[in-house]
């Protein structure tokens, strides 16, 4: 669940389009809608009690300002997820929303395995993706490059479809050791990865396509087995990498 904050001073013109937007484009998401007005003289009030019956309305008696206005709302919402908004900005194409890309979207429809009713599914590559220049604040790319046919260019589109200062939480699995003859035997033994980063090479990638290092935290790699003997050998050679960039 989602809650939209928006605290408002005679804005009233805007406000209305700003509530309107709201409840156009945002589809995919459950969400309510809050307003706190700050003793308003323009009829800010009457409109939204008018028009948006909806919207969870507070009404104060003065201008407290706006950290104070958002906390009386914090304070009263139980909700996941709460996002500000100012009353002069408008929701464009399902802004408010969360999607997902995979080339087996439609595989893992038919076996009913995504569980996930918030996000929108749409099957896709991530060397192409289908979405306009700077449509996302944030990507979550967990467990993609070490499948892609073109990590780099995978990339390069992350950074193309994320807005400016937006940020991206990764993770891959990273070898410790670029040594070529544990790189061969990985591609012999683990076919569906044809990649194996280290994490200086996944470093450089996201440096290649422009990206900012914010964070990164490389752990050790765990697993459940479900034998009775395992190479724990294999467990050195393989280490997570989490990172977070930014455009």
């Amino acid at each position: 669940m989602l809650s939209i904050i928006i605290v408002n001073y005679n804005a009233k013109k805007l406000l209305q389009q700003c509530l309107s937007s709201v409840y156009a484009e945002t589809k995919q998401i459950p969400f309510d809608v809050w307003v706190v007005d700050n003793n308003s003289d323009d009829g800010s009030v009457a409109m939204v009690e008018k028009n948006f019956p909806e919207v969870k309305l507070i009404k104060n008696n003065e201008n407290c300002g706006f950290a104070k206005a958002n906390n009386m709302a914090i304070l009263r919402i139980k909700s996941d997820y709460v996002l500000l908004l100012n009353p002069d900005t408008v929701i464009c194409d399902n802004a408010i929303e969360k999607v997902g890309i995979d080339p087996l979207i439609e595989n893992y429809k038919k076996l009913g395995i995504l569980e996930d009713g918030d996000v929108k599914h749409l099957t896709g590559v991530g060397e192409e993706l289908d979405f306009s220049d700077e449509a996302f604040d944030m990507i979550i790319c967990f467990d993609v490059l070490d499948h892609s046919k073109e990590p780099s260019k995978v990339c390069r589109e992350m950074y193309r479809v994320l807005k400016k200062n937006g940020s991206i939480v990764f993770h891959s699995p990273c070898v410790i050791s670029p040594i070529k003859p544990i790189r061969i035997l990985l591609k012999y033994v683990d076919k569906p990865h044809p990649w194996h980063f280290t994490s200086g090479e996944l470093n450089d990638m996201f440096a290649n396509a422009s990206f900012k290092q914010s964070f990164v935290g490389i752990t050790d790699f765990h697993w459940k087995a479900r034998c009775l003997v395992r190479h724990v050998a294999a467990k050195a050679i393989i280490r997570n990498y989490f990172a977070i960039f930014q455009k």
